[in-house]
């Protein structure tokens, strides 16, 4: 899941950790608000909604470096579900995102991998069912 040449691997590796250090951090700060949960302080999703919206434009830059590849690659792993999360969460939490189109035109291009395609379609309900119960 790396490219053959050291500097496919590094921009491979320096993608996957912006998702786990940066991005999904940021998403993961939403779940003790969930709904049914506790309130979330006034302004916090506001606040995090622009904290998120952020992250994705630095993706959306940080992804012109992304190695060529019609495989997933390691980098690829976190984000689907990491989106699949921000679309569940969005209409249920009042989350205001910007998506430059270089993360769209990416998610999409990784929806379209039979991997993803299948680990989403076998995931996104069960995400449902959990924020739903």
């Amino acid at each position: 899941m790396l490219p053959p040449d050291p500097a496919g691997r590094a921009r491979t590796r320096a993608l996957s950790r912006f998702h786990d250090t940066r991005l999904e951090p940021a998403v993961r700060a939403l779940f003790a608000h969930l709904p049914g949960r506790t309130t979330p302080p006034d302004g916090f999703i506001s606040s995090q909604s622009g904290v998120i919206s952020q992250r994705l434009g630095q993706l959306g830059r940080t992804l012109e470096d992304r190695p060529d590849s019609p495989l997933p690659l390691m980098c690829d792993c976190g984000f689907p579900i990491t989106f699949a999360w921000l679309d569940a969460l969005t209409p249920r939490m009042g989350l205001d995102l910007e998506w430059p189109g270089e993360v769209a035109s990416y998610r999409a291009r990784l929806g379209r991998m039979p991997a993803i395609a299948a680990e989403l379609a076998d995931y996104t309900p069960k995400l449902t069912a959990f924020l739903d119960g």
